[in-house]
């Protein structure tokens, strides 16, 4: 079905690929599994200190500039530590954190997307959105410092500026100034993504960016998501969806109980198993024994 309408059909003992699936839903050609961007290694532009490793010497956690790195695991692994400390939401001591071999410590989110890190929670409702402000002020949240002069935000630039980036993001409404609760959860949410995106210089944060949102728009969320990095911009995500963190990341970091398993590189399907063993600490049983 797609709007309320249903689009095709298809006996259960089909063998359906995902792209054909993806189609119907979407009404788009689509590709179910897009090539992941080639990383050009070199010096570590995030690197993230005093991780505790299964098993392991301590290791530092690195991603390149341009990276999808993904952290996987329940809630609770510790890995939304990780995250939060880079966004500046919460004190990860004792990790550490450097950007492009500076040190990094914010101290709350402010200081963070100062300095380059943008952050998209998880939690639209309580913590995304603004629902009593229009679609207009919740995209611009975060624009509004640039467009400044002396302190006076220029109107019109504001609207242009929103309008780009609705527009850019394909957010289906029927005027900027309702408010933002009158979108589909899947258009709050790539107003939210647009508003991240928009002035993720270096870094971009994200925690389950997808999460109850159609298949249509998410698909077209991970496409913002790989053009993004494309430019340069390392991406660090946390889902609780495995596919989506398969598909997206160049590599994964697995976690148990506040210990990191596991870093799978260039992950595929094939993965799959070994990563579900590393986080209900499955593996670490077996090389245990």
């Amino acid at each position: 079905m797609r709007n309320g309408r249903l689009v095709d059909s298809f006996p259960m003992e089909s063998h359906l690929e995902e792209e054909t699936i993806l189609e119907r839903l979407t009404g788009k050609k689509v590709q179910a599994a897009p090539p992941k961007l080639q990383i050009q290694h070199g010096d570590d532009f995030l690197r993230i200190d005093n991780a505790h490793w299964h098993n392991k010497a301590s290791a530092p956690l690195t991603a390149q500039r341009g990276e999808i790195v993904g952290f996987y695991g329940v809630v609770g692994c510790g890995a939304e530590r990780i995250i939060q400390g880079l966004a500046g939401v919460q004190d990860a001591r004792p990790l550490s954190f450097s950007i492009d071999g500076k040190q990094f410590k914010p101290r709350n989110t402010s200081q963070a997307f100062k300095q380059g890190v943008s952050y998209l929670p998880s939690g639209r409702a309580a913590n995304g959105i603004l629902p009593t402000r229009s679609i207009r002020e919740n995209i611009m949240l975060t624009q509004l410092n640039r467009l400044s002069k002396f302190g006076i935000v220029s109107g019109n630039s504001e609207c242009k500026s929103a309008d780009d980036l609705l527009k850019r993001f394909a957010v289906k409404f029927e005027n900027a100034d309702q408010l933002i609760t009158s979108l589909s959860g899947g258009n709050q949410q790539k107003v939210l993504l647009a508003r991240a995106m928009a002035r993720a210089e270096k870094l971009l944060v994200l925690e389950e960016p997808t999460i109850g949102i159609d298949v249509d728009a998410k698909h077209e969320i991970h496409e913002h998501i790989r053009a993004l990095a494309k430019t340069g911009v390392t991406v660090v995500l946390l889902s609780c969806d495995l596919l989506e963190t398969l598909a997206l990341c160049n590599s994964i970091f697995t976690m148990c109980d506040g210990e990191v398993m596991q870093n799978y590189t260039n992950p595929t399907l094939e993965d799959q198993a070994a990563i579900i063993s590393d986080v209900l600490g499955q593996n670490a049983d077996a090389r245990a024994a």
